[in-house]
């Protein structure tokens, strides 16, 4: 899930890890993206990058 919470990108994913060295654990992980450029949306070509933080647990290991 991702939503837009004062102009920056905060995604939200859970899945569980089904292959490889973590099967059967579950991964959450929040991606914030700040958008440091507000006024980029004004003209052309519009905002075309960002670049954030992110954080991943693994549950269940």
């Amino acid at each position: 899930m991702a939503t837009n919470a004062a102009g920056q990108l905060v995604g939200t994913y859970d899945g569980e890890i089904v292959a490889g060295r973590y099967a059967g654990a579950s991964l959450n992980n929040i991606v914030i993206e700040p958008n440091t450029d507000v006024t980029a949306c004004f003209a052309s070509p519009g905002l075309t990058q960002t670049i954030g933080t992110a954080t991943w647990t693994f549950i269940g290991l």
